[in-house]
């Protein structure tokens, strides 16, 4: 940092001596230095083929020449998922018996609601909608870590026992291949998406206006935008949108319980406040989350 700051200054000082001696010769150097005199020179490439028109040239060129369609430069492109991690790949579409609405509050859990519901708009079928969700999530989380996160389809009680039994025959002794996560996620780590699941989000339904009002959003138009980019199949979505919003804008987990007590919801507020209070204790006495392989229950 020390020497970028070095540098920073001493080419500061360069520009700076620069214009003091333009002005010393004309009057108005200083104005033009300051304006980009440098732009007012000719071009002595205009004229000239740019790099990117004579490499264009060559590919296409190439292509013309070359032997066999597959030999064409222009052609060669990065492998397919589906190439790269065929396992993986495989697993994905043993998972699209996720039901839509299942599939969105695990993404809520994950923190991931907002690329669901993108995805979501941005595909046509559900089958399509949900492996493309799959595949960004894998992208996102890694794939060991990815697999081991399906404990919250059961801890967050997502899943009814028939659907959960399903997905532990699904990861039953599954090998596939290591592809490392990018996290590219904004991280709040002061937001528990699974305590606020579990506590508010699942158990709140249908949105309570005025909490949403008590959380700051008081612009009709900002929520009208927020609820236009849901899929739109379960009455949760608008609550979990909201949540999610808030906290990517720096809200906390701790600051919900007052809203939910100005919004009638005091039953909530104590849920999610004992959770806090456990989770707090449990860290206190060395018992943080660990992250282990996935445990289907049996």
């Amino acid at each position: 940092m020390d020497s970028i700051t070095s540098s920073s200054f001493t080419e500061s000082s360069v520009c700076s001596n620069r214009s003091a001696l333009l002005e010393q010769v004309d009057p108005d150097s200083r104005q033009q230095a300051e304006s980009g005199v440098d732009r007012a020179m000719p071009d002595v490439n205009a004229g000239l083929p740019t790099q990117t028109s004579i490499t264009d040239r060559v590919v296409t060129a190439s292509d013309a020449s070359a032997p066999n369609p597959g030999g064409a430069i222009s052609q060669t492109k990065p492998a397919d998922f589906s190439v790269l991690y065929p396992k993986l790949d495989q697993l994905i579409t043993d998972l699209l018996f996720v039901r839509p609405d299942n599939l969105g509050r695990f993404a809520f859990a994950c923190g991931l609601y907002s690329e669901y519901c993108q995805i979501r708009r941005d595909t046509k079928g559900l089958a399509e909608g949900k492996a493309a969700f799959f595949q960004k999530y894998f992208e996102i989380e890694g794939s060991n870590a990815g697999i081991q996160k399906f404990q919250l389809f059961k801890s967050c009680g997502i899943f009814y026992k028939p659907q959960q039994d399903k997905l532990d025959r699904v990861l039953k002794n599954i090998e596939v291949e290591d592809l490392p996560g990018t996290q590219v996620k904004t991280v709040n780590h002061d937001f528990d998406f699974q305590l606020v699941f579990k506590h508010v989000a699942d158990r709140m339904g249908i949105v309570n206006p005025r909490f949403v009002f008590k959380l700051g959003f008081t612009d009709d138009a900002e929520l009208q935008d927020l609820y236009s980019q849901l899929p739109g199949e379960e009455a949760r979505s608008r609550t979990m949108i909201v949540l999610h919003t808030y906290a990517q804008q720096g809200g906390r987990t701790v600051d919900l319980l007052k809203p939910l007590v100005d919004g009638g919801r005091t039953d909530l507020k104590e849920k999610l406040e004992q959770a806090l209070d456990e989770k707090v204790a449990d860290l206190s006495a060395g018992f943080a989350p660990k992250k282990v392989k996935y445990d289907s229950g049996h």
